[in-house]
């Protein structure tokens, strides 16, 4: 019996979701905070910043893979950019929600230091929820093109 290889929007839905799990998890456990003094590159990124947005990337990487080997290279980026976003929108929730309830007293790891850390030095909440979803796309975009490049770049 022949079957069918199938990619569609739900799939994308579902690394989004997984992606937006994980990453609530990761910053609910105090992660992102605690790994926030350690950086990578002086000065520029933290450990905390890559804790934040690994899951993006890599399930737009899973999702872009499995997306090629349906559909165009086209919706393969589409299909990590979108699961980045909705990863992010996670990300941009728990920041709308600590903002304007007191998540501390049930989630002690959500405390004023780490909202400060998902702000992005943004000033207005607005500001601080379009970042979280365009950072979280573009490494979503990013985690897509890396599963798009030829097999020899990537086993490199």
């Amino acid at each position: 019996m022949d079957k069918e290889l199938r990619f569609s929007w739900s799939e994308i839905l579902k690394y989004g979701i997984i992606g937006g799990v994980v990453i609530l998890y990761i910053i609910l456990v105090g992660m992102v905070e605690g790994f926030n003094e350690r950086f990578i590159i002086s000065e520029t990124l933290t450990l905390g910043q890559i804790a934040l947005f690994l899951p993006a990337f890599l399930l737009a990487y899973f999702a872009a893979n499995s997306a090629r080997k349906v559909k165009s290279t086209g919706f393969s980026a589409l299909a990590g950019l979108l699961v980045g976003a909705i990863t992010g929108a996670f990300v941009a929730g728990l920041l709308v929600l600590g903002s304007t309830v007191n998540l501390r007293a049930v989630f002690l790891n959500v405390s004023p230091d780490l909202l400060q850390i998902l702000h992005f030095g943004q000033e207005s909440l607005i500001g601080a929820v379009l970042m979280d979803v365009a950072i979280s796309a573009l490494i979503g975009l990013l985690g897509s093109l890396f599963a798009l490049a030829p097999h020899h770049w990537s086993n490199a």
